[in-house]
């Protein structure tokens, strides 16, 4: 597992900031108006060891259109860079979406 190195004191207080505050700000909603009328297939897979990033499968399983009917995942035992520790298996369910 690779911690996430923060530069300052603020970076980690960031990441402890319920999810709710980043949803606030202008972009962040606009972003979610998008994913949320998105048709695409949109599989959802997360760390179960993700300690640090505040969100929750069940935001965008429940939020974004294209996440109806696809199998989520739960990818076990890497960190918050799941791409960096376990990479072959996010490019295998993202490979396998249709």
């Amino acid at each position: 597992m690779v911690d996430a190195e923060h530069s300052s004191q603020q970076g980690i207080q960031m990441s402890r900031t319920p999810k709710t505050c980043f949803e606030a700000a202008p972009a962040n909603r606009t972003a979610w108006e998008v994913l949320e009328s998105l048709p695409i297939p949109f599989p959802v897979a997360f760390s179960d060891r993700d300690f640090g990033g505040g969100g929750s499968p069940d935001s965008l399983r429940n939020r974004v259109a294209g996440a109806a009917g696809q199998a989520h995942t739960t990818i076990e035992n890497p960190g918050h860079f799941v791409q960096e520790d376990k990479g072959p298996e996010p490019a295998a369910i993202i490979h396998s979406t249709r």
